[in-house]
């Protein structure tokens, strides 16, 4: 500092490895996470794992369709997806 040139003091990384997500929808999340790392020495890398994405599949019962019969009707959903 006193001869006038900047040092580097730390440096923070954080990465995000989920496919099909934008910066703008995780920065906020990985800021949060990442706040309490900012500014404090460690030995290596800390990894912090956080699912943000929920889901939830529902499952019907399973039907036998005959794939020999081309006109066969489909059986009608027994529950709903969300």
């Amino acid at each position: 500092m006193k001869a006038g040139q900047p040092v580097h003091l730390w440096r923070t990384r954080v990465t995000v490895s989920t496919g099909g997500v934008t910066q703008d929808q995780t920065l906020p999340t990985m800021a949060t996470i990442a706040g309490p790392f900012f500014g404090k020495e460690t030995d290596g890398a800390d990894l912090v794992a956080r699912r943000a994405l929920q889901g939830k599949v529902e499952v019907g019962t399973p039907v036998v369709v005959d794939p020999l019969v081309p006109d066969a009707p489909l059986p009608a959903p027994s529950g709903s997806a969300k």
